[in-house]
């Protein structure tokens, strides 16, 4: 079997500046990045792992105080270099101390690296499933808080037969729907204010705009 061919590397393609630790490093990553890149067009690696092992290698960089445009010269390709986006450094943290884990184990499974999965595998849920269900509940919430309101009336009666109504929709107990709704009320209130104040002063905003034409 013939030996897959070195990735062509132009010149103009090598940084060329004075050579600091930050630098060598630099290098070693983007001709590290070349030759994974390969090994994704041979199938042997794809591009979620080469993905998580650049933001792995460059994110403490960015945190430290590296500049983007010193970064950008470990990058390959020119659509890596000038196609970006600005994401909170708090959300990309949190990637890489999951990669972290997940590289730096030699048991845990990806899913478990990242906390989707349980340890032990027993008895426990993942986090898609809990996700799926806090979703489910906060629906059901959402559906009581909706109608009730509608209704305007403050019966306990009056909840109680929105409870019902929505537990028959979604083919489910009153006493689930009601600990739902328990669960997730505050919280549906708060939003509910929310949008309200956002609305006053989108309103605010606008006839202010209109005085002033």
């Amino acid at each position: 079997m013939a030996r897959p061919k070195p990735p062509k590397i132009a010149p103009e393609d090598i940084p060329n500046r004075p050579e600091d630790e930050i630098d060598l490093f630099l290098n070693r990553l983007l001709f590290r990045i070349r030759n994974n890149n390969l090994e994704v067009e041979n199938g042997k690696l794809n591009e979620a792992w080469v993905a998580f092992e650049v933001l792995g290698a460059v994110f403490p960089l960015l945190e430290a105080g590296l500049s983007h445009d010193d970064a950008k010269l470990a990058y390959p390709t020119e659509d890596w270099r000038q196609q970006t986006v600005e994401v909170p450094t708090a959300l990309i943290k949190t990637i890489v101390e999951g990669w972290n884990t997940y590289r730096d184990s030699a048991t845990l499974t990806l899913g478990q690296g990242f906390g989707f999965e349980a340890l032990n595998r027993q008895g426990q849920s993942s986090m898609k499933r809990i996700s799926e269900k806090i979703d489910h509940d906060r629906n059901l919430a959402a559906q009581v808080e909706i109608r009730y309101r509608q209704i305007g009336d403050e019966q306990a009666s009056s909840l109680e037969a929105v409870l019902a109504e929505v537990a028959k929709e979604f083919s489910v107990s009153p006493k689930t729907v009601e600990r739902a709704y328990k669960h997730h009320r505050r919280q549906l209130d708060e939003n509910v204010r929310l949008l309200q104040a956002n609305r006053t002063i989108a309103d605010k905003t606008s006839r202010s705009a209109e005085v002033d034409e």
